[in-house]
């Protein structure tokens, strides 16, 4: 019982570190994903066209609709609470331990909201539907941009925490295969492909074409395979680093390493995978933010000399805050508005006011950027907080 309670809950097992816990980590960073993987194609089979049926299609949405309730849009709200926490502080230069990480926190907590929300309002204003299309575009780019670089980093940070480092040359290697993923998934969402009629694509309530980009099929079949040869080059690398460290690789970092291709690769072999991957990438997420909450949580204890009630108290605040402002912020409040101005009767006049659409353009764009601040090595409350060793019996 002891070694199922330690393998489920200890942060060390067999004398290595872990973010949570071994099975919690290597779930959470992308192994789950290959379990849930073979069930869905045993669930929902593919037709001779390698398609989906309607039923299919709506079981999928409605449980991919309960999984973002649970887990996505918190998620979302995670960063946000960590983000604005203590955030005059924060952008302080002569509080900050390090003052160049004030101005990133002012341009990713202040300057980008206040850009985005210029550009809705300019859309609402504008009533062009191909203004709103933009913030479709420029969504789909950075998600997948962010996808594959948090992956990268879940690969870093895991490994790391295992005693496996890599130098400057490896990291840009494997940072360049996980952008190469990223390019190849927003190209091919975004190909011409000829004797195709398109039809326009629907985001909350914004009709949008893809790009259309033209490229040749063998100029793609060479993009393709210089994707798939250079990831395995890639790791190559990381089996090399391993022996000449004398030190064998982090599974848990390897599957997060791989859950670029497993989130954003897998939808072209079952289109209901698509609905699946905000779940994976907001779990893999989440683990970072609960071990980071941990850390916290023990520092104020054993640091601070912080009465664990208060701590507690504070865990809880997050977690609710969290759950319920992402079901505010996705459904109640722009929901609400648009119910409230009948948005739906008003399109049928030509009048435009999506606002699930732009609360959902918003937040997703401004996730991107508010995490290129937040997860970075030399933001010090990383280093504190997500790394935090206790000394003493967990609280």
């Amino acid at each position: 019982m002891n070694g199922i309670y330690n393998l489920c809950c200890a942060s060390t097992w067999r004398g290595r570190r872990y973010l949570v816990s071994p099975l919690v980590d290597m779930m959470f960073a992308g192994g789950a994903a290959f379990v849930i993987v073979p069930l869905l194609f045993w669930m929902f089979p593919l037709d001779a066209n390698g398609a989906s049926g309607y039923m299919q299609v709506y079981i999928a949405s409605v449980a991919f609709a309960f999984l973002a309730h649970i887990v996505n849009h918190p998620h979302f709200m995670a960063s946000y609470y960590l983000m604005y926490d203590d955030f005059k502080n924060k952008i302080a230069m002569h509080r900050l331990e390090r003052s160049h990480m004030a101005w990133r926190y002012l341009f990713a907590g202040v300057i980008v909201p206040v850009v985005l929300i210029g550009y809705l309002i300019y859309a609402f204003v504008a009533q062009d539907n191909d203004i709103f299309a933009w913030g479709v575009y420029v969504l789909f780019f950075t998600v997948g941009w962010h996808y594959c670089k948090q992956a990268f980093g879940v690969m870093l940070v895991l490994s790391a925490l295992k005693g496996v480092y890599y130098g400057r040359l490896t990291r840009r290697i494997l940072w360049i295969n996980a952008m190469l993923v990223w390019f190849k998934t927003w190209l091919g969402g975004n190909l011409y492909v000829p004797n195709v009629v398109y039809q326009p694509m629907n985001y909350q309530g914004v009709s949008f074409n893809n790009l259309q980009i033209h490229i040749t099929p063998m100029m793609m079949d060479v993009l393709n395979g210089f994707l798939w040869l250079y990831g395995g080059l890639s790791l190559l690398l990381v089996v090399y680093v391993a022996i000449k460290q004398r030190i064998r690789p982090s599974l848990c970092a390897l599957l997060g390493y791989s859950s670029m291709y497993s989130l954003l690769l897998f939808s072209y072999y079952h289109p209901l995978w698509a609905y699946m991957t905000p779940f994976f990438h907001s779990g893999q997420y989440l683990l970072f933010v609960i071990a980071y909450k941990r850390g916290e949580h023990h520092h104020h204890i054993h640091h601070l000399h912080m009465p664990i009630e208060q701590s507690r108290d504070q865990m809880k605040r997050f977690v609710g805050v969290c759950f319920i402002m992402g079901l505010l912020s996705f459904k109640g409040i722009p929901g609400t508005m648009e119910w409230l101005t009948d948005s739906h009767a008003l399109r049928a006049v030509g009048i435009m006011l999506p606002f699930i659409y732009a609360f959902d353009i918003f937040i997703n764009v401004h996730h991107y950027f508010i995490d290129n601040v937040l997860w970075r090595k030399d933001n010090p409350k990383v280093g504190r907080y997500l790394f935090y060793k206790t000394t003493t019996p967990s609280s």
